[in-house]
């Protein structure tokens, strides 16, 4: 189970970032602490240079979140889709590997027993191999093994892979409000904690299904 906040990306050559500003500053002011600076003023100075790094590595990750919420997919029938909030259900978002979807029953049907009106959207994710494996043969396999009923957006480009920096060996369940806000993040399979984490999540943003387990 793992909750993905890290940053990704990094300052360009030749330009300073808020990491290597941190950095140059902490060491600057170690070299003053050493000729008899004020210890409290480097502590603060220290301080805001790394609110300062946060601020930084939080707009990151919000900008890479952005593109698989905005990414438009086709389904293993050639549909476009996406996250595309309605502002009326939460929406569970299962991103898991192409060769591991089968993982996702057990967690839907888990789900679906708990809340009603709760959506659910599926991303194939497609990683890298030799040859690189194309659209047209994972919707093809898709197809022989998924109910037609059942729409998997396959996501070649692994944008939702490198937006939440996920691991996708194992099923991933990202968690959002009706509006689009995001609530959390589980990876995982559906053992009785991280269903009982998931239930806290969804809880407050789902109605209860009638006889819900919960």
């Amino acid at each position: 189970m793992s909750l993905s906040t890290a940053p990704h990306g990094g300052a360009r050559p030749g330009r300073w970032g808020p990491a290597t500003a941190a950095l140059a500053l902490a060491g600057a002011l170690a070299f003053g602490a050493r000729s008899g600076a004020e210890p409290v003023v480097a502590s603060a100075a220290v301080q805001a240079a790394a609110q300062g790094q946060a601020a930084a590595q939080s707009q990151v990750a919000a900008e890479g979140q952005a593109a698989p919420l905005a990414a438009r997919l086709r389904d293993q029938h050639g549909r476009l889709g996406g996250f595309e909030p309605d502002g009326r259900q939460a929406t569970v978002v299962f991103v898991v590997s192409a060769a591991r979807l089968k993982r996702l029953r057990e967690w839907e049907a888990s789900l679906r027993k708990r809340f009603e009106g709760l959506r659910f959207v599926r991303v194939a994710d497609v990683p890298p191999s030799r040859p690189p494996a194309r659209y047209e043969d994972v919707a093809k396999r898709l197809r022989q093994h998924v109910p037609p009923e059942v729409p998997v957006l396959i996501d070649v480009d692994r944008v939702w892979a490198t937006g939440f920096e996920i691991d996708t060996r194992e099923v991933n369940l990202l968690v959002f409000d009706e509006q689009g806000a995001f609530a959390g993040q589980l990876s995982g399979g559906p053992t009785p904690e991280r269903l009982a984490r998931v239930v806290a999540l969804v809880g407050p943003i789902a109605p209860p299904a009638p006889g819900s387990p919960r």
